[in-house]
């Protein structure tokens, strides 16, 4: 094959490599990059959900009758619906911080990816180029040696046409030049792929140090994650009952249920036992563990 038609093929070869390589490292960074979106929106969603669960069982503990039809209900819905975003928001900005960090890190790894591709390239050119060399130094050798070959076939044809004691002395050191001739270019071109072997190797040890770079990442990436995940569940958690009942009840329920129940008010108990408890917790989580993890 033309060496400038091989060039060109090795060079469209390497370009596919790379830009094949390249969209993996991309898309590899976006599944990270959704995998960490993924743990934050169902874990703050299923703490979103169960706390909604919780203020609808508590309302219904209040008064099982409050509904659309009650007194001052948009206004309390409106209210809870402030409180549970307010505590949404608070879980959103614990994950944005565990978030920015792993960006950080995913962004490290796709930096060193692309160093890595870029060594892989360069190694495939060193193996390339080493077998041209290694190519060269089998030709050249190969067409002194027919040279060399050539003047000793000489040598026997003129010497059997002249006296037994002629010496054609002149092509005796062509020969000679051309055998040192191999020798210097043979070793020229050994200390050569010597050369692209030791670059090839100290390419592949720079390969392995990159490796051992991204699989940290890697694993840094899972441990934050899951620091995230553990935190986000713990957050503003009291124990099993979230919100705290002091609604006092009468011990006997019978006839006098319906007494005791309209003399609730019960805008004001979902008030005292609903709305300012969550926000108070909400307020406190800010206020402290939130406070903390941001420094």
């Amino acid at each position: 094959m033309d060496r400038n038609v091989n060039e060109q093929y090795i060079s469209m070869v390497l370009e596919r490599i790379w830009n094949k390589n390249s969209e993996n490292i991309q898309m590899e960074a976006i599944v990270n990059r959704a995998l960490t979106d993924k743990i934050s929106t169902e874990t703050i969603n299923t703490k979103v959900n169960s706390k909604l669960n919780a203020i609808t069982l508590e309302i219904k503990n209040i008064n099982p009758k409050y509904n659309e039809n009650s007194k001052n209900y948009d206004t309390t819905k409106a209210e809870i619906l402030d409180a549970l975003t307010n505590y949404e928001t608070a879980l959103i900005e614990l994950s944005d911080f565990y978030d920015e960090k792993i960006e950080q890190l995913i962004l490290k790894k796709v930096e060193l990816d692309t160093k890595k591709l870029g060594l892989l390239m360069k190694d495939e050119i060193l193996v390339q180029k080493a077998e041209r060399k290694v190519d060269e130094k089998k030709n050249i050798t190969l067409k002194i040696s027919e040279g060399v070959k050539s003047l000793f076939e000489k040598i026997s044809v003129k010497n059997q046409n002249k006296d037994k004691d002629y010496i054609d002395v002149s092509l005796f050191n062509k020969a000679q030049d051309m055998q040192d001739i191999e020798q210097e270019v043979d070793e020229k071109l050994e200390k050569n792929v010597k050369k692209v072997k030791e670059d090839s190797n100290k390419n592949a040890e720079l390969v392995k140090s990159l490796e051992k770079e991204i699989k940290l990442i890697d694993e840094e990436i899972n441990k934050i994650n899951e620091r995230k995940y553990q935190s986000l569940m713990n957050a503003m958690e009291i124990g099993e009952k979230w919100i705290a009942v002091n609604v006092k009840r009468p011990r006997a329920f019978g006839k006098i249920k319906r007494f005791f129940m309209s003399k609730f008010n019960t805008t004001k108990l979902i008030h005292k036992n609903v709305i300012n408890p969550l926000n108070n917790l909400v307020k406190e989580f800010r206020e402290t563990e939130l406070a903390n993890v941001k420094g």
